[in-house]
């Protein structure tokens, strides 16, 4: 027995589900074509993708914590101690951006 064809699922999209939500699905044909699909921000269930989709938008609304700041300091060369609030660092990283 064989996992394909199966189908994958992405929010938001062109179909109507309740409350609102909309979605989008495609079938998938291949393991190599799922591996691609699942890294392109698709998902194995609709529920998948509602958790998904509900994880990014927290993700894109919440501050950078402060190893976030340090680790994207590190990459730009900021320089930094423990004295140095996440308003400042997070400041000093907006200028170099």
């Amino acid at each position: 027995m064989s996992d394909f064809p199966t189908m994958v699922y992405r929010i938001p999209g062109a179909h109507r589900a309740s409350g609102g939500l909309t979605f989008d699905y495609r079938g998938i044909d291949d393991a190599g074509a799922l591996k691609a699909a699942l890294a392109d921000g698709w998902h194995l269930s609709l529920p998948e993708a509602i958790a998904g989709d509900a994880i990014e938008a927290i993700d894109d609304v919440s501050p950078a914590t402060r190893e976030e700041l340090e680790q994207k300091a590190r990459e730009l060369g900021i320089g930094f101690n423990a004295r140095t609030t996440d308003a400042v660092l997070a400041q000093r990283i907006a200028e170099r951006v």
